[in-house]
């Protein structure tokens, strides 16, 4: 769950709007879907099911979050089509915490701002696929906290110049063979999906 401040006390949040996307709600997302332009606060999955949540036009996470809960299990969580940004340039921050299952986001993420990072929170995995923007279009800023990133495209990080941050032991950056061009990169650990050669598919 999302935390709330409750007389004083840090409790679990439960006043979920489920399946329907306004301004100010937070969505928990039960079951497939779609959505066209559509704006909520926040989105959350813990149902025990394969969910695909699909996506056309723009759509608003005003608050950046998106929530994987651990009761999604073995199953699959899909985040397809459109486009994914956040209100007021703010950071999109993914708390995969389903260690179980892969959550799949092929929609485009398109964050403006300097500050408008990605960060990805959480011991499950992130597989990123889409035409993706973090902090504008020449320079992109990728934190992983925990678990593993993958690289579903060549442009799943960004389109020109990629800093990622692996701030823990245990956060992975899975390339899967593609190309990317890492300006900076501070490192525990660089999967590639070889046996060998950490730099399979580090572009130029």
């Amino acid at each position: 769950n999302w935390a709330a401040l409750s007389g004083g006390n840090i409790a679990a949040y439960d006043s979920y709007t489920n399946d329907t996307w306004t301004s100010g709600a937070n969505t928990n997302v039960t079951q497939n879907g779609t959505v066209t332009a559509g704006t909520t606060n926040s989105l959350r999955f813990n149902a025990a099911e394969d969910v695909s949540l699909t996506l056309s036009g723009t759509n608003v996470i005003e608050s950046g979050g998106i929530l994987i809960g651990s009761g999604v299990g073995a199953h699959t969580t899909v985040i397809t089509g459109g486009t994914i940004t956040t209100a007021s340039n703010r950071e999109l921050v993914i708390n995969q915490y389903n260690e179980a299952g892969l959550l799949q986001i092929g929609s485009n993420i398109q964050l403006g701002g300097t500050d408008a990072v990605l960060t990805k929170a959480g011991e499950g995995s992130l597989l990123l696929s889409g035409n993706n923007t973090f902090g504008g279009s020449s320079s992109n800023t990728v934190n992983v906290l925990g678990g593993t990133l993958q690289v579903g495209s060549d442009t799943a990080l960004g389109t020109g110049n990629v800093t990622v941050q692996l701030t823990n032991p245990g956060s992975t950056l899975d390339l899967n063979g593609h190309s990317i061009s890492l300006a900076n990169l501070n490192s525990y650990n660089i999967a590639t999906g070889q046996t060998a050669g950490v730099d399979q598919g580090l572009g130029g």
